[in-house]
């Protein structure tokens, strides 16, 4: 065997091999950025359940109250829905990104209704809400690390080739908006 065909097959095999450690790499990537943003949905499914319990009580509420309430109320369902639509495309840039608007139209919201709770005995009510609100924060960052550490795999040159060629599409950052406390 010649020294040329031994360099060109020694060139193949690590070529092959390190196709297939990107390859792998990506796919586990894109498996925890699945695996993240699925954490997410289960923490948005239960603020759905919570707001559907706060519901209940809001005939009760004071005016303005009410009011704050009926907007959060609002904002929360364009939420959900988007969540829908997003949660079996955790990977597709758009729906994520429209997730993430209503996610940021909730978060005004919630602002304006914790400011009207203020010291009201209504405060009670809501405190799992708030809670819930900062795991869901949590949850967003898990998601931003994992869509992080995929983008940035998909840089590198060598890497950004075996990419395009099986189809790893760069995925949705969420913009984490600081949830506040009502105390």
């Amino acid at each position: 065997m010649s020294t040329g065909l031994i360099v060109v097959i020694t060139f193949g095999v690590i070529w092959t091999f390190w196709t297939l450690a990107a390859y792998i790499r990506l796919v586990r990537l894109r498996n925890a950025i699945a695996q993240a943003f699925a954490g997410l949905i289960a923490q948005l499914q239960e603020r759905h359940t919570l707001v559907d319990t706060i519901v209940r009580v809001n005939a009760e509420m004071p005016a303005p109250i009410q009011q704050a309430t009926e907007t959060v109320l609002a904002a929360h369902r364009h939420a959900w829905a988007s969540c829908q639509v997003a949660a079996p495309r955790s990977l597709v840039a758009g729906p994520v990104r429209q997730m993430d608007l209503a996610e940021g139209a909730l978060s005004q919201a919630l602002v304006h209704w914790q400011e009207q709770l203020g010291g009201s005995s209504w405060v009670e009510q809501v405190t799992p809400f708030i809670a819930l609100q900062t795991r869901i924060h949590a949850a967003q960052q898990a998601y931003n690390a994992a869509a992080s550490a995929y983008h940035d795999a998909l840089q590198p040159l060598p890497t950004a080739v075996i990419a395009n060629l099986f189809r790893f599409d760069p995925v949705s950052v969420l913009v984490l908006r600081t949830p506040r406390h009502a105390h």
